[in-house]
């Protein structure tokens, strides 16, 4: 198990590492260049001796796939990293991706100690986003631990909807590196997501890559209940 920079966990465990989106801004594939995990990060592989690494004494919020998207991960990699997870219901676990559409069937996700996170960066990528996850919770209620990691912000997020459909938390931060063409989030974009979380009581956890932009004062890294850990 890998101690982490990621601020809302405690931990990282990857059991598959690659993925084919390509996304300009993917910090995984600039880890892994720099690391050589796999030789193609556009072919994921599963390495499932690092399930072993859940079995905790104390109880951690664990990021499941921090160098990968969980819509590549075949069924056989998933069933055994979710049989792993359910033998160990100590921690959290954590999993995020661009196609919610990985959360199917939703059943298999169902468990209290098991937050499925969205990764959405602006608006124009939420409406497909929002369709996909609101069929699973059109399904599933309030039974399916949901939220947005909106990182790295790069435009306005209209959380409205989810947050009528049960959204249950909110991460927000600001995109890291020196790309070329990097986008810094403005005060208004942020302020707008925190305003409809508060309306709804949504938790919000704002990263350090926030410092600088957000106010001192308005700056919060929050958790929903089921997070927070003795």
């Amino acid at each position: 198990m890998k101690s982490t920079k990621i601020e809302w966990c405690d931990a990282t465990v990857n059991p598959v590492v690659g993925c084919t989106k390509g996304c300009a801004y993917c910090y995984a594939r600039r880890l892994n260049q720099r690391f050589q995990w796999i030789e193609d990060f556009s072919i994921p592989q599963f390495f499932p001796g690092r399930l072993r690494q859940l079995s905790t004494k104390k109880p951690k919020r664990i990021f499941m796939n921090s160098m990968s998207d969980i819509a590549d991960w075949k069924s056989e990699w998933m069933n055994e990293t979710l049989s792993e997870i359910h033998k160990n219901p100590q921690n959290r676990y954590l999993f995020l991706t661009k196609r919610p559409g990985g959360y199917l069937p939703w059943t298999q996700f169902k468990a209290e100690y098991i937050w499925c996170g969205i990764t959405v960066t602006s608006d124009k990528e939420l409406d497909s986003r929002d369709l996909d996850m609101m069929r699973i919770i059109e399904e599933t209620g309030d039974s399916l631990n949901w939220f947005y990691s909106i990182e790295p912000m790069l435009g306005p997020v209209n959380i409205s909807l989810a947050a009528q459909r049960g959204l249950k938390w909110v991460i927000l931060g600001a995109e890291t590196g020196n790309r070329k063409g990097k986008v810094s989030p403005s005060l208004l974009w942020i302020r707008d997501v925190v305003d409809a979380a508060d309306k709804a009581g949504i938790p919000v956890f704002m990263k350090n890559s926030l410092k600088g932009i957000m106010p001192d004062n308005e700056f919060r890294t929050e958790f929903p209940n089921g997070l927070q850990l003795e």
